[in-house]
């Protein structure tokens, strides 16, 4: 009856699978400190309990010496539920978190942040609302 139990949790649709992409939200200006994304994508597939994520960003950044670009790999069990938080590591060395909050069938925030730092400077933590590529 376990078996059959696991066998069914993993064939079901988890609600972070998908290819995700950034849209811009409605704010009154940009805030100092702050460095808003141009383009972001978050690829999640699963892989019986778990989860693999490749991200790759592109941020805005016109006031630090660091890259605009952020690309790492996550993984994490899949909760089926409210929330994920999901390891993730670049090929510099870099490590964080990474939580996934859906707020509808399509659409989730992502936030990430770095835990241990890499050889070179980057941004150390993002936030965004992603919403799900649907098919054609």
């Amino acid at each position: 009856a376990i078996r059959a139990v696991q066998q069914e949790r993993s064939a079901m649709k988890s609600p972070f699978v998908g290819n995700w992409f950034y849209v811009p939200e409605k704010t009154s200006g940009e805030s100092p400190g702050l460095y808003p994304p141009e383009y972001m994508e978050f690829v999640i597939t699963k892989n019986g309990d778990s989860l693999l994520g490749q991200y790759r960003a592109r941020f805005r950044v016109s006031d630090l010496a660091v890259s605009p670009e952020v690309i790492f790999r996550a993984t994490g069990r899949d909760t089926l539920g409210n929330s994920a938080t999901l390891q993730w590591f670049s090929s510099d060395g870099a490590k964080g978190d990474v939580q996934l909050t859906p707020r509808s069938a399509n659409s989730m925030d992502v936030v990430w942040w770095t835990k241990q730092f890499g050889r070179r400077a980057v941004l150390t933590s993002g936030t965004a609302l992603m919403i799900r590529q649907q098919g054609r």
